[in-house]
């Protein structure tokens, strides 16, 4: 990625790297524990949090903060930059500044404890601070600015110590690392080297001449080739952290079908669920609005029994999807075109896009759908952070707790909503839920 700054950054940034968070969820439970935190409290009316955190915590020794102690000003200052405190204006390209909704002030009372002053409650907060991408940083960090890798700071278990654009990254492990091994994830590592390879079947290459030490999101057909030259591979899976999906911009101003919930509705009965999934391996799950794992989550069994998911209905879903076509005014998808942008040039999603657009080609013959990949990263972000694609082909990452994760995704106002989703009862029910 070439979008360094935390807030702003849909994934990927180097301060995933580089700093760290205040907690951590539990990916099963999703159970809050301390990580630069050691303890904090909400008040019983929601409107005050008190936080304590780790002393001694070291900033990398470099310039301009030359290993100083991580402070409470440093927390209180990231607090507020993340709700949108710091500057406003610029806060609007914040992907996650919904889910610090409420946060008023955020203020150091000491060199280990910060205050939150709360306008209304938030009964989603910590988990917020769970997040993936939710590091805190040094307050130097907008003064350094987020351009050059190498001029980064933080806490975390890495220091960047090469960036070749387009090329390559390295770090290294950070000496001065508050977490000890014995609590797991001090780095094990002395250096990790990033290479950019932008094809899959070069990056799928590399991994087998021992060019990298890693390849991962493993499709069904390339395990044939990977067991016969690699035997020794060594294999781990685990549950997404997030969803696959194919989404279109409901505001985009060129794009009036896209507004019609007919034709929304058709495109989701007449997507090929069952071959999108069974191209991410064995273990795919279908999901809803919401990750699978949450409690408060329809599960995979429920929602393959759903019109478009049962594969044992999916022809009915189909002609249904043509019949709505039809009715919205776009018999065949005749008189709508537009452009889908997979998040990535090569992989899984664009190879899912390229699926998606089979089955629109047999289902609505006359719709034109236009794969049109990105350069990089950075310009999809771009992209869905100015709301100006048309559709896309992505994969969001889980919030740690579903009224945050369903606030972020689907309330108008919400941080992560780039398909525009607008509806006063889902409004209404997702503010009702962050109050607690």
């Amino acid at each position: 990625t070439r979008q360094q700054d935390p807030d702003v950054s849909i994934a990927g940034s180097d301060h995933e790297w580089i700093n760290d968070r205040l907690v951590r969820a539990n990916g099963w439970t999703m159970e809050l524990s301390p990580e630069l935190l050691e303890s904090w409290e909400v008040a019983d009316d929601g409107l005050s949090i008190v936080m304590t955190m780790r002393a001694g915590v070291k900033i990398h020794d470099r310039e301009p903060t030359n290993g100083r102690i991580f402070t409470a000003e440093d927390v209180a200052y990231s607090l507020e930059r993340k709700a949108g405190l710091i500057d406003p204006v610029e806060a609007q390209k914040y992907a996650r500044a919904g889910q610090y909704i409420g946060i008023e002030s955020a203020e150091a009372v000491d060199d280990v404890t910060i205050r939150v002053t709360m306008s209304q409650p938030n009964s989603s907060i910590m988990a917020a601070l769970a997040d993936p991408r939710a590091q805190v940083f040094p307050r130097e960090m907008d003064e350094i600015g987020h351009g050059d890798p190498l001029a980064q700071v933080g806490t975390g278990p890495w220091i960047q110590t090469e960036y070749v654009d387009g090329t390559r990254q390295k770090w290294e492990r950070n000496p001065d690392y508050w977490r000890t091994p014995a609590e797991g994830g001090s780095p094990s590592f002395d250096s990790v080297e990033r290479l950019v390879i932008t094809d899959r079947a070069s990056y799928v290459a590399a991994f087998l001449t021992g060019q990298v030490d890693q390849l991962d999101s493993v499709q069904t057909h390339e395990i044939p080739q990977i067991e016969g030259q690699m035997s020794d591979a060594l294999w781990y899976a685990q549950p997404n952290y997030g969803w696959n999906h194919f989404a279109v911009n409901s505001k985009h101003p060129d794009m009036p079908w896209f507004q019609d919930k007919r034709v929304v509705q058709a495109i989701r009965l007449a997507l090929p669920y069952e071959q999108l999934g069974a191209a991410f391996g064995e273990g795919w799950m279908n999901s809803g609005p919401l990750h699978v794992m949450f409690a408060e989550s329809y599960k995979s069994d429920e929602i393959r029994q759903l019109p478009g998911y049962n594969p044992d209905t999916k022809d009915a879903a189909i002609a249904e999807a043509q019949k709505m076509m039809a009715a919205a005014g776009y018999p065949e998808g005749e008189g709508i075109a537009f452009k889908d942008t997979p998040s990535r040039s090569a992989g899984t999603a664009f190879d899912n896009a390229v699926r998606t657009k089979e089955q629109f080609a047999q289902v609505f013959p006359k719709m034109v759908d236009d794969i049109v990949p990105v350069t990089d990263y950075a310009s999809f972000t771009n992209l869905l952070n100015q709301r100006t694609f048309e559709a896309r082909t992505y994969h969001h990452t889980m919030v740690p707790n579903a009224v945050a994760d369903a606030r972020t995704y689907y309330h108008t106002d919400g941080g992560r909503n780039y398909q525009q989703f607008s509806e006063p009862w889902a409004d209404e029910i997702l503010d009702n839920h962050i109050r607690g």
